[in-house]
């Protein structure tokens, strides 16, 4: 199956045999092109899967670094996540994604920077959720000790 080769007596020489197997590399281009546009990262935790996957799919083509697939790289990514990473791209760029000049380095690096930020955006709204509650309950004794009507906390109130 496919190629194979080896060195001749006197090491000069390669020799390739090649079966009736052999496809073109037209072929092979129409099919890492399928599969990069078929290519999802559906959560986040996936991401390094995702990433390996569409580099090593994408670093064999001669077109990797057109924005074409840069782009599709980003859209690859979680829904709502894509757009987060384009207005980091448009707030610096005056509106605009500068796929052209972007490297798929600086992207991976946009990326986890940003996946950063959402985690700690996500434990800070927690905390903050936890003090609130914490703050009305000391804020209804503090009122009550002043004369003013408590402040009437429930465990179930939104904040």
């Amino acid at each position: 199956m496919g190629n194979s080769s080896f060195l001749s007596g006197d090491s000069s020489e390669v020799v390739i045999l090649r079966d009736g197997s052999s496809q073109d590399p037209t072929f092979l281009k129409d099919r890492t092109s399928d599969q990069l546009s078929n290519l999802r990262c559906r959560k986040l935790q996936d991401f390094r899967w995702y990433k390996d996957t569409f580099m090593t799919k994408v670093l064999t083509r001669e077109d990797a670094n057109r924005p074409y697939w840069k782009e599709k790289f980003i859209t690859g990514l979680p829904t709502l996540f894509p757009e987060n990473i384009k207005s980091k791209y448009r707030e610096t760029n005056k509106g605009t994604v500068p796929y052209e000049t972007l490297t798929y380095g600086v992207i991976v690096s946009t990326i986890t920077k940003t996946r950063l930020e959402i985690c700690n955006d996500g434990k800070m709204s927690k905390q903050i959720k936890r003090n609130s509650k914490t703050y009305k309950k000391e804020l209804g004794d503090f009122c009550t000790k002043f004369g003013y009507e408590p402040f009437i906390y429930s465990e179930n109130s939104v904040i």
